[in-house]
């Protein structure tokens, strides 16, 4: 068990936040802390990516092979809702359209 840091990046919206975890933390672990930092909302539904592998609840970063350094993707559910109105309004983008039937 050590203490690693790695790089947190929102894919929906593309903000990064660096933080230093202990590499026995699991996934799950992971984003309560994210949430309860108010860093990411709490959506259910939500996972982590790291090198195109998503991290299994209760799977620590040290058995993903995650070191100080690495960086892992938060993937929001943002299917309907006001989640993916809210995701829409806080990206880069500079318009949205709602398709017929969504």
């Amino acid at each position: 068990m050590s203490d690693i840091d790695v790089t947190f990046r929102n894919e929906n919206n593309g903000k990064e936040v660096e933080v230093t975890v202990s590499d026995d933390m699991t996934a799950d672990a992971i984003l309560r802390n994210l949430a309860d930092a108010g860093l990411v909302p709490s959506v259910p539904g939500t996972t982590l990516v790291f090198r195109n592998t998503q991290l299994r609840p209760g799977q620590t970063l040290a058995q993903a092979g995650i070191v100080s350094g690495d960086t892992i993707s938060i993937f929001l559910n943002t299917r309907g809702g006001c989640h993916h109105f809210r995701t829409a309004l806080t990206s880069n983008i500079s318009s949205f359209k709602f398709e017929k039937g969504a």
